[in-house]
């Protein structure tokens, strides 16, 4: 019965996660605040998961900037 808690919850955090990377920055806190509700360590480990993801992504989509050394 626990490890199938567990898998319950793991799947919800998946889902909840993966929806809400797909949704624009402004609108993930509503998102959010409908699907953790009161759950705070779910939503902020989701959070916590986006800003990861955001960040990485950030590096990914910058453009290479190109300098001449003069040689």
């Amino acid at each position: 019965m626990i490890m199938s808690l567990e898998n319950d919850r793991k799947e919800r955090f998946e889902a909840i996660f993966l929806e809400a990377s797909g949704l624009p920055a402004a609108e993930r806190a509503d998102f959010l605040n409908l699907t953790c509700g009161n759950d705070l360590e779910l939503r902020g480990a989701i959070e916590e998961l986006l800003v990861a993801d955001v960040g990485d992504d950030s590096l990914l989509d910058s453009p290479i900037e190109i300098v001449e050394t003069g040689h």
